[in-house]
């Protein structure tokens, strides 16, 4: 029988015990704060989330804010929503932070910046959606301030970009700048950016005037309507860089001036050192394909493997590789197509091995297509000694080696894939009060072998959202053996306005087991007064009424007459 002392314990060790417990069971993680609702504005809901914590923005709206967040926070979409937001800054300073914005839209600027004071940032930008003019859609650099700096790491993914020039002033759709001692490591991968006559930009550029400065660009899509400068440009102005582009595509690089290329690769100051492998690509239709230089005068060095990759229809060079600029980059296995023939003396050195001039036969080039198709002379002509291990897949996800590993961002599988087409649309916007559809009409090629998957979303044209449509995005899928047509549909709002026809786009991205024909579509609303009608202003006969259909005639026409009173014109959301 247990002693008194012994049953006087016992309350007080339960408690213990329980209090033991409470003290070693892992932490509730808190509730997401939702905005509107968690505060007066945005910028109060992220003060008054906890470290670690999660902001959602449960609107399709624009937040017209510029955020600083200077603790560990993930700031993203609610399911199903669309938001924006001027801008959403991460800072580190003193403390370490971790920061991820994803899922936003429209008109927002993104960056990750550390300031002086030691401190570290861990900064991601991922599956965002963003339409930009004059600033940088994603950055992530150091301050200017001097001082004790910590650890940049970036993680920039899944990222879909279209940037467009605002008059003369030329912004960088993304960058990365290392400007203050400080270790800085980037990411960049499965990004999309679309240029619209950018002229003197690049759509990433890499800048590093300190070190060490680290970075992996692999599976993104860049491309250009209208000319722009740069692709990838990457310089070093006296840092140490190791810089991997593998897998990437660019094409539209155009209006030469300065020296840019689809991949510019520069050392350009006093013991610049530049270690780059550039494998895999796609680079087609450029003025230049690439340049590589360093300062060898000044000290500064180049040195790396530009090898796998295709250079198609460039009007100026391939590539251009000065032997005694830079005689440790070397180059081998490439396909040259289409593109001017190197001098024979006074100038770069010759191809290096490996080198084919074959018709790479991409699948659709006009719309990017550039998967390979049978018979390409870039298909089982690479190295697999110089494939890189962390480039499993292709573009389209599919095995990266088949046999011996393809020149170009695209393996051939043996059968070629499927092409998903995306036809325009129209309908008539009808009256207030109305929502005809918009019905896009998508298609495959051919019978998939496997499934098939996209996403699609809408861009504003010269109709704007919500004002004259609904928004929207989604994912259309096809099993193994379907390859009938699906179809998109989209809310028009009608209105009582006499104005002429408005467009948007519908655009697809993140293709998988197929390749994109057609990567977006234009849906037209014609109003009611641009319908077909008679426009020789002749007489045109008018077929003979019975009593019913006069009757109900009369009482439309008086409808009608009630609804011209009543028209106005719609508000539009301002630029």
């Amino acid at each position: 029988m247990p002693s008194r002392s012994d049953l006087s314990l016992r309350p007080r060790l339960a408690t213990l015990l329980a209090l033991a417990a409470t003290l070693t069971a892992p932490a509730a993680m808190a509730a997401p704060l939702t905005f509107p609702g968690c505060g007066a504005t945005l910028q109060a809901c992220v003060d008054a989330a906890a470290s670690g914590g999660t902001v959602e923005l449960a609107t399709d709206s624009w937040i017209n804010e510029t955020v600083t967040v200077t603790k560990s926070l993930t700031v993203q979409a609610a399911a199903g929503r669309r938001p924006g937001v001027r801008s959403l800054v991460a800072v580190a300073s003193v403390a370490d932070v971790r920061v991820e914005f994803a899922g936003l839209y429209g008109n927002t600027s993104l960056a990750g910046i550390v300031g002086p004071g030691g401190g570290s940032l861990d900064f991601t930008a991922t599956r965002n959606q963003l339409e930009t003019s004059a600033n940088a859609a994603i950055e992530a650099r150091h301050s200017t301030q001097p001082g004790t700096y910590g650890a940049l790491a970036a993680h920039i993914t899944d990222n879909t970009i279209i940037h467009r020039r605002n008059g003369s002033w030329c912004g960088t759709p993304m960058r990365i700048l290392a400007s203050n001692a400080g270790p800085i490591s980037a990411t960049i991968a499965r990004n999309s950016i679309a240029a619209v006559d950018l002229a003197e930009c690049a759509l990433i550029e890499l800048y590093a005037t300190t070190g060490p400065f680290q970075v992996l660009a692999q599976h993104n899509t860049l491309r250009g309507t209208g000319g722009f400068n740069n692709g990838i440009s990457l310089r070093s102005q006296g840092s140490a860089v190791t810089a991997a582009l593998l897998n990437n595509v660019i094409s539209g690089q155009r209006n030469f001036a300065g020296g840019p290329a689809a991949i510019t690769l520069y050392a350009e100051a006093d013991n610049a050192h530049i270690d780059a492998q550039v494998l895999h690509n796609t680079i087609v239709d450029n003025d230049v394909g690439l340049n590589a230089s360093a300062r060898t005068d000044l000290g500064a060095l180049l040195t790396g493997r530009l090898a796998n990759n295709i250079f198609a229809h460039h009007s100026r060079h391939a590539f251009w590789l000065d032997g005694e600029e830079v005689p440790g980059f070397l180059d081998s296995h490439n396909l040259v197509f289409d593109a001017p023939p190197l001098p024979s003396a006074g100038g770069p050195r010759p191809y290096g091995p490996g080198t084919r001039t074959g018709d790479p036969q991409f699948g659709d080039p006009a719309p990017g297509d550039f998967s390979l198709r049978p018979g390409s002379d870039a298909i089982d002509y690479g190295s697999d000694a110089l494939a890189d291990a962390r480039v499993t897949q292709d573009l389209l996800g599919q095995p990266r080696r088949v046999r011996t590993v393809d020149m170009g961002a695209y393996e051939f599988q043996g059968t070629p894939l499927p092409q998903v087409r995306i036809a325009p649309a129209s309908t008539i916007e009808g009256p207030a009060g109305g929502a005809p559809q918009l019905r896009f009409t998508v298609t495959l090629s051919a019978t998939p072998t496997a499934p098939v998957s996209l996403q699609w979303r809408t861009a504003d044209g010269t109709a704007n959202a919500p004002a004259d449509y609904t928004s929207g995005l989604g994912t259309l899928t096809w099993p193994a053996g379907d390859n009938s047509a699906r179809t998109i549909s989209i809310s028009v709002r009608g209105d009582d306005d006499a104005e002429s026809g408005e467009t948007l786009l519908l655009l697809l991205d993140n293709v998988t087991g197929a390749t994109a024909a057609t990567a977006q579509a234009l849906g037209t609303i014609v109003s009611d007064d641009a319908a077909p009608g008679p426009v020789d202003g002749g007489a045109h006969p008018v077929p003979a009424l019975g009593p019913a259909a006069l009757a109900a005639c009369g009482a439309l026409l008086g409808a009608c007459g009630a609804r011209s009173a009543r028209r106005r014109r719609k508000g539009r959301p301002q630029a």
